[in-house]
């Protein structure tokens, strides 16, 4: 996301924001395991969407 102009913020407990210059996104950051689920793995699709980038 840095690669993509986002301002990648760390916020409370294993929270991270990405902002662009229209919109934020939180998301939880996974643990124990490196993996996301199926739904925020879309709402970062939709993020990106909305941003006009094409996962």
């Amino acid at each position: 996301m840095d690669a993509l102009d986002f301002e990648v913020t760390e916020r409370s407990g294993s929270r991270v924001a990405f902002q662009s210059s229209r919109e934020t996104l939180v998301v939880h950051q996974p643990h124990p395991r490196p993996e996301i689920d199926r739904n925020a793995a879309r709402t970062i699709a939709r993020f990106l969407e909305d941003e006009g980038i094409t996962p």
